[in-house]
């Protein structure tokens, strides 16, 4: 019970960050590159997320599409039909395909390491839909050199499918408003979504060789790479939530899907909670809030388990005496614990609709104690095994149809923030007479794509290099960017770039043809790249 006042209370008072003068020039100068990877997409799906990257306040400055070996080539095809797009606009873009499916920590890595100089990296999974603002709001946090990592506000894109997709809209919703939220008070948000999330540079340049040769049980760790990133974050510094950076997710329709998923979070849970554990600093909040949410789920869910399920077995007229305490129990905490959903501005969703969707909540208690409860000590019981994704065979989750209208509409749309101006980013800029772009940035020098070999030559010259579609990487922004402490400083010299050989998990000194990185022509890796 203390830990779930801790969040009522830290929920209550959360509040996200607001820009001011300097908030908004570091958004404008901050070198930005996003990192998507693919797998087995849905085409529809996919462009709607793309079109609404391209349609935000703030673009990225770069864009790296990572495919990991995808059945279906639709993906690829996808990506290299957005890229003029992004391009006429001033983004750098290109579209990389790994040989065979490596898991998407390596495609993740792929993209960070082709940034040396990137100040943040945008992780964005394929099948999010962001309103018109969120990279600019996202980005406000580590304006504070102290943060570390930003994460946003997520939410099912599908909610109205069945109920179940209601049902999982309104976990998310408990997930943000009331554990992120309040975890964001102490700057020890404990995960960041994959889904929607904002990374220092610095410190994942640091990072890196331990993110990919990480290790569990003697096995390459596949999943959680989201929440590996994030305990890396409160290590150096701090974490936070970011409820005005608001992305829509198409969350799973079918049952198996929705428990492989589970499977996997609970399995990160649990393997990254007690890295944590042994690592993090018990001086910090995110150590102790560590230790409860284990403690918590270890104790109070085995109690529940006991009560609701073994109980009535082997006990069933004791359990008949106390069933009336338990499910007031269950509804009230399930009322409790989503009663922010309630003020939360949704587009296309009024007090009403969402209210009908807030009295759902102890239906999805019931599911958590007899259905995700047990699935959690399955996954304690399997964490030697493991896997990347959900996607099992094709596409789980499609957006065609009805759908596909009510996506364009989010990013075609004002944000319902805009309008209530929950926050005073907008509100600001006009009081103060600052555009959208306080400075122009320098347009990068785009290479025009050249007539080189096509994927079956590359694929022949070099098996083990990824093939790529796009711009070769330039060097970094111009020097003397503003940073947090409002001084210019001189832009230090990068660090040597790292080559990967197979597998990407032993970085050398590379060799730099034609003059080195500065040349348009120079790529890491062995293979080419246009």
């Amino acid at each position: 019970m203390g830990l779930l006042a801790l969040k009522m209370i830290g929920a209550l008072f959360y509040r996200p960050a607001k820009a001011g003068r300097e908030e908004l020039e570091y958004i404008e100068n901050a070198w930005v590159t996003a990192v998507i990877p693919i797998y087995n997409e849905d085409p529809v799906m996919f462009e709607q997320g793309m079109r609404s990257l391209l349609a935000q306040s703030r673009l990225p400055n770069e864009i790296h599409i990572i495919d990991d070996a995808s059945a279906d080539d639709s993906g690829i095809r996808t990506a290299k039909k957005m890229r003029r797009e992004f391009e006429a606009r001033g983004v750098k873009y290109t579209v990389s395909v790994q040989p065979e499916n490596k898991g998407k920590r390596e495609a993740l890595a792929l993209g960070f390491e082709a940034a040396p100089y990137s100040d943040i990296f945008l992780c964005v999974d394929s099948d999010t839909v962001l309103s018109r603002d969120t990279v600019r709001e996202l980005l406000l946090p580590l304006a504070d050199e102290r943060i570390m990592a930003s994460t946003g506000m997520v939410l099912a894109l599908n909610h109205d499918s069945n109920i179940f997709t209601r049902l999982q809209d309104l976990r998310y919703g408990n997930s943000f408003l009331f554990e992120r939220a309040a975890y964001s008070r102490l700057k020890s948000v404990l995960c960041c979504c994959g889904a929607l999330s904002a990374y220092r540079g610095s410190l994942v340049r640091k990072y890196l060789p331990d993110f990919l040769n990480q290790q569990f049980l003697g096995k390459p760790a596949v999943f959680g790479d989201d929440r590996r990133m994030t305990n890396y974050c409160l290590i150096e510094g701090q974490v936070v939530f970011q409820e005005t950076a608001v992305g829509y997710t198409a969350v799973p329709e079918k049952v198996p899907h929705f428990l492989r998923q589970q499977v996997r979070w609970n399995k990160s849970f649990f393997r990254e909670s007690l890295w944590a554990f042994r690592n993090q600093k018990k001086t910090r909040p995110a150590f102790w809030l560590t230790c409860m949410e284990l403690a918590l789920w270890l104790v109070f869910g085995s109690a529940m388990f006991y009560s609701m399920v073994i109980l009535p077995i082997v006990h069933p007229a004791r359990f008949v005496n106390h069933i009336g305490d338990y499910l007031v129990f269950m509804v009230l905490m399930g009322y409790l614990r989503n009663v922010r959903y309630l003020d939360f501005p949704r587009r296309g969703m009024g007090f009403i609709k969402r209210f009908g969707m807030f009295l759902l909540a102890p239906i999805y208690g019931v599911i958590q104690l007899t259905l995700l409860t047990p699935l959690r000590f399955y996954a304690l019981l399997t964490l030697h095994k493991g896997s990347w994704g959900t996607r099992q065979g094709g596409v789980e989750v499609s957006v065609a149809g009805d759908h596909e209208a009510d996506v364009t509409e989010i990013f075609e749309e004002e944000d319902p923030y805009s309008d209530k101006k929950v926050t005073e980013t907008l509100q600001l800029m006009r009081l103060e007479g600052v555009a959208l772009r306080t400075r122009p940035r320098q347009a990068p020098t785009i290479t025009p794509p050249q007539a080189l070999p096509g994927y079956d030559e590359q694929y022949a010259v070099n098996p083990q290099q990824p093939v790529s579609w796009g711009v070769p990487a330039q060097p970094g922004p111009p020097d003397g960017r503003w940073n947090p402490g409002g001084a210019q400083q001189p832009q230090q010299p990068q660090p040597p770039h790292q080559q990967w050989q197979q597998g990407g998990r032993h970085p050398q000194q590379p060799q730099h043809p034609q003059g080195g990185p500065q040349d348009p022509s120079w790529q890491q890796g062995n293979g080419p790249r246009w």
